[in-house]
């Protein structure tokens, strides 16, 4: 058979529509590509603003922020000890002398 008698059927557009396939999936693997890089951009800068929330470094080890929870080391933010001495204070657990003297330490940094 003549090669050149082969390929007169097919016709000029591609034929059965392969490379049009090919282009459309070709588009959608990419655009799921592209919204993947979206979605992780999105957690981490989502993850960053919640670790300074919660006054940790976005930038420090998962490691060193494990160890510290476990050991406890976790310092608070001053917001939180604040919330937590007005509240106990509120509560009436801690005199309006021992709130005084607690929220003046916090403040200073003790």
């Amino acid at each position: 058979m003549d090669l050149t008698r082969a390929f007169e059927s097919v016709p000029p557009g591609g034929g059965d529509g392969f490379f049009d396939l090919f282009f459309v999936a070709f588009a959608v693997i990419a655009a799921l590509v592209l919204a993947g890089f979206v979605f992780v951009g999105y957690s981490m800068v989502r993850g960053a603003r919640a670790a300074r929330r919660s006054g940790i470094d976005p930038f420090t080890p998962e490691s060193v922020i494990l160890a510290q929870a476990i050991s406890g080391d976790s310092p608070k933010p001053l917001e939180h000890r604040l919330r937590e001495l007005d509240d106990l204070h509120r509560r009436g657990v801690i005199s309006a002398d021992e709130h005084r003297v607690a929220r003046t330490k916090a403040l200073a940094g003790d």
